[in-house]
């Protein structure tokens, strides 16, 4: 009914091609519409004296709430349709630079941002240093007292979580004929949300615990309030893995896993293995703590990456968490994420 109303309109004019030319001006006009309000960057930042690369800065539209950080070859790339006439970049340890932007463009914009002065509670970091080198060298330098393996006597409250997961599931995997009368279990395939990739679950242990630790004698012992298995019920598997990751010392020069000895990026000679990066501040359960980020040196190396919170006046671990290099070759294992929180004790 509506198409014969409208045909009067079109009189003189073939209106099997007029409409569907219409039709296309409009689509063209409205996508030209949509991709005309996105400002589009992406760019490197470096230190402007050495010339290396700066992982973990943030860079944002100044003005919006649009933001991103750069990975650890110092790019990034971002996004905006908001009105932003200017991009901000920032660091803990450096200048913070500003650069106009051109809206509704892509572009690129590089940045090279000058070491500033700044101070860790007594410590003066002059421009050109490090300062999560100069963080890591107090820290080291008070793991003897703030190393819980010193006390007399501790407790602490465990919540340990262990899953074995099959990964690498191809779909010709999936759709072999041996499988079929199984294919119900590939409706359980999820997601990782450190690696992002596709796994299906096939052990997963919870347990909830108080570990009492006394000095002198030495001894050790944990009471579980609360467990779950899920999948494979394997007690034993549960019981080896569960103490091997509760015994982690961060403080340790060496950190134990499947019988593999990992550098620990509190080592004494951690800066042989890792690099470091001081990327934040913050008050947390108030007492102000420094976030330092760090990444192996070499690949195939027993190491970590990841992210620790010190506190600024003892150069106390306040939390961690750190996850295995991807190309560290332990068998059967292929990711593995550590992660502690501490209080502080007596003032330390």
């Amino acid at each position: 009914m509506m198409h014969s109303r409208l045909q009067p309109r079109l009189s003189g004019i073939k209106s099997g091609l007029f409409a569907p030319l219409i039709a296309l001006i409009l689509l063209f006009s409205g996508t030209y519409e949509v991709k005309a309000q996105i400002t589009k960057i992406r760019g490197r930042i470096t230190d402007a004296v050495t010339g290396e690369a700066l992982p973990f800065v943030n860079v944002y539209f100044k003005g919006t709430t649009s933001g991103s950080t750069t990975d650890e070859q110092g790019y990034y790339s971002i996004e905006t349709r908001q009105a932003a006439d200017s991009l901000a970049a920032s660091s803990v340890g450096y200048h913070i630079m500003v650069k106009p932007v051109v809206r509704n463009r892509f572009q690129e914009i590089n940045f090279n941002l000058q070491p500033d002065q700044i101070s860790l509670s007594e410590v003066v970091i002059k421009a050109g240093e490090n300062p999560a080198e100069i963080l890591l060298r107090k820290v080291i330098e008070n793991k003897q007292v703030n190393n819980r393996e010193n006390l007399e006597y501790y407790q602490f409250e465990a919540y340990t979580k262990i899953g074995f997961d099959a990964n690498n599931l191809s779909e010709k995997f999936m759709n072999r004929k041996i499988l079929k009368p199984f294919a119900f279990i590939f409706d359980y395939i999820d997601t990782s949300s450190y690696s992002g990739k596709a796994y299906l679950p096939v052990f997963l242990s919870e347990s909830l615990s108080d570990v009492y630790y006394r000095n002198t004698p030495r001894t050790r012992r944990e009471v579980i309030k609360a467990s779950r298995v899920s999948g494979i019920d394997n007690a034993s598997i549960s019981q080896l893995l569960g103490d091997m990751i509760q015994q982690v010392n961060i403080y340790d020069n060496y950190i134990t896993l499947f019988q593999k000895n990992f550098t620990s990026p509190l080592a004494g000679s951690a800066l042989f293995s890792y690099r470091y990066y001081l990327v934040d501040s913050a008050n947390i359960d108030g007492h102000w703590c420094y976030k330092m980020a760090f990444k192996p040196r070499r690949k195939q190396e027993f190491t970590f990456y990841g992210e620790i919170w010190i506190h600024d006046s003892t150069y106390a671990v306040k939390q961690f968490e750190m996850r295995i290099a991807a190309d560290a070759n332990i068998n059967f294992i292929n990711d593995l994420v550590l992660a502690q929180e501490f209080e502080l004790v007596a003032g330390r």
